[in-house]
């Protein structure tokens, strides 16, 4: 009995290996969806050693096969990828650049969060609305503070888009900085932003009334303090 399941066990390996190597082998085809596909069939299966095939596809001409590849490594998780990820987000193509933001928020690692800061600054909101959603969704001390250093950029996406994250982390230190990044804007669009993180973090409504946030973070300094 144990003879018959070891058999079956090589059988089934040696028919994973004939379609990965088969997968491999698609990735270099003239059919630019054949090679989609090969890419996102090697995420499905998550398989490592096919991380230096497929950073190769990365040079593929056709953008579609440049997401599917991307998506890939993300499945895969391979540390060995960041830097080819991020050098992705200066793809000329922005569906290319969205994807690559989308996918870094997988790596907890300091080029990553410097990476998708810079890429709040995107000529495509598309892909600066990827990258704040990035953002939000990691939780790291270091990351916070860079994204607090980032309220004081002349960049107004950058700003914004640093509040926002900030708002969905939810992080109390970011508060008094907040504020300060509020009664320095002008326009209300970008102000309506930072005003809505620090609704998320204080759970306080008032709007853009700054007066009023001072004298909340007056009263409750020391309560932050001790969250912190």
């Amino acid at each position: 009995m144990m003879e018959e399941i070891i058999e079956m066990k090589e059988e089934r390996m040696d028919e994973l290996e004939k379609i990965l190597e088969k997968l491999l082998i698609n990735l270099k085809d003239n059919n630019w969806q054949l090679r989609a596909k090969s890419a996102h069939l090697l995420g499905k299966i998550r398989e490592k050693s096919a991380v230096e095939s497929l950073l190769l596809a990365l040079n593929d001409e056709n953008w579609i096969v440049k997401v599917e590849v991307i998506l890939a490594l993300g499945e895969i998780g391979d540390e060995r990828v960041i830097d080819y990820i991020i050098e992705a987000t200066k793809d000329k193509n922005e569906n290319v650049r969205g994807v690559a933001v989308q996918v870094l928020k997988k790596f907890n690692n300091p080029k990553v969060f410097e990476t998708l800061i810079s890429s709040l600054k995107d000529e495509y909101w598309s892909v600066h609305e990827l990258a704040r959603e990035s953002l939000s969704q990691i939780k790291n001390n270091q990351l916070v503070e860079l994204l607090i250093s980032a309220l004081e950029s002349e960049d107004w996406k950058i700003c914004v888009g640093s509040a926002f994250a900030l708002g969905k982390i939810g992080d109390p230190k970011a508060v008094p900085y907040l504020i300060l990044a509020l009664e320095k804007k002008i326009l209300f669009e970008e102000a309506k932003i930072i005003a809505e993180a620090l609704n998320k973090i204080t759970g306080q409504n008032f709007g853009l009334n700054i007066f009023e946030w001072k004298n909340w973070l007056k009263e409750n300094a020391f309560t932050l303090c001790k969250i912190t």
